[in-house]
């Protein structure tokens, strides 16, 4: 279980990075900050799994060697090894709480895309339905355009939703 509460800690504290440089990002457009939030997140649900395959260095004291000490008698300086699994027999509670973290990951995944695939589908049917936009609307979207650079190719649409407001797209 060491190794759930271990992956829900780092993903907690790259989002917590991830908001701590947001902050930063703050006089940027609103394209930049969501490629940089959509990347960490990608890597927060990504870091169970690479948790499992990425090897871990630990830091620790030599049991066996003495505490080294500087040259000029200053005090112990700081030595590490990278602790590689053991060749011996598998621990099974460590495999049954990998295979835990690994379906819990799973099942969260597999929920989120289905909720992206709803959402994109639902987006798609309400397009789909929707009236071109009148000419105030367009007129205004032309002016945008030359203010801010977009593909020309963009629709205004109007739907029987009237608390619907949406933007939406690949790029």
């Amino acid at each position: 279980m060491s190794l759930l509460i271990d992956a829900v800690l780092k993903s907690s504290l790259v989002l917590l990075l991830s908001f701590a440089v947001l902050a930063l990002l703050r006089g940027q457009s609103a394209s930049v900050r969501h490629w940089f939030l959509a990347v960490a997140l990608g890597l927060a649900a990504a870091q169970p799994i690479l948790g499992l395959v990425v090897p871990s260095w630990a830091l620790r004291e030599s049991p066996q060697a003495p505490v080294p000490v500087e040259a000029d008698g200053s005090g112990p300086a700081v030595s590490f090894d990278i602790l590689l699994p053991s060749q011996g027999a598998p621990d099974n509670s460590a495999r049954d709480s990998h295979r835990l973290v690994l379906v819990v990951w799973l099942i969260g995944a597999i929920l989120n895309v289905g909720i992206l695939l709803t959402g994109v589908t639902r987006l798609a049917w309400l397009g789909s339905r929707a009236t071109p936009a009148g000419r105030l609307w367009l007129d205004v979207a032309k002016s945008l355009r030359r203010t801010v650079p977009s593909r020309p190719d963009v629709r205004v649409v109007v739907t029987e939703h009237p608390a619907l407001l949406v933007t939406w797209g690949v790029l």
